[in-house]
């Protein structure tokens, strides 16, 4: 369950100066957003995941990974809007020099792992945020299902699911990547 924690509205500027502190934020519309620590099979699946996609990007020369890093999704004045995907993917092209702060792209590919504490509006509200900054790929993992929902720019929330005896694909992102579902719940 996310917390919205002050009805205060922050810049991005504001937002990346807060001191440091145990709570993870992201910045919803203005306003902070707490979210609760993740657990073990969360870390995992975000770590398989993660590790597969870098190490293809990295051998094609693809773009760059992220693992639970800022993303500017939405700059607009007064009610920024920074998120954190557990695992985000950005073509080379649009890299951007490596600085201090929240990346001030949008990913192209962001990868959410559902916690038992997620809300589906919440859910539903972080993707079409994705979708609105022009994100073109984003894969919802839901690990109690052991199943993926693709979400595509174009489909307005409308998601194919993959289950545990198929495959993801890096589709023109990441040209002939593959990744078997049941690979991404592996301990």
């Amino acid at each position: 369950m996310t917390t919205q924690t002050s009805k205060k509205i922050y810049t991005i500027e504001e937002f990346m100066g807060l001191p440091l502190s145990a709570k993870r934020l992201e910045l919803v519309e203005g306003e902070l957003l707490e979210m609760p620590p993740t657990g073990d099979e969360h870390g995992v699946i975000c770590l398989n995941i993660a590790s597969e996609l870098r190490a293809f990007a990295r051998r094609h020369n693809l773009g760059k990974v992220w693992v639970t890093t800022g993303f500017v999704i939405d700059s607009t004045t007064p009610k920024p809007t920074v998120r954190e995907p557990d695992v985000a993917f950005v073509i080379s092209q649009r890299v951007p020099p490596t600085g201090k702060g929240a990346v001030p792209v949008p990913p192209d590919l962001v990868v959410e792992v559902t916690s038992p504490s997620d809300e589906s509006a919440e859910i539903t509200r972080k993707i079409q945020q994705y979708q609105k900054a022009g994100v073109p790929l984003i894969w919802q993992v839901y690990p109690d299902k052991q199943e993926v929902h693709i979400y595509r720019l174009s489909t307005n929330l409308q998601f194919e699911t993959r289950n545990n005896q198929q495959e993801l694909e890096g589709e023109a992102l990441l040209p002939d990547f593959k990744l078997k579902v049941s690979a991404i719940f592996e301990e």
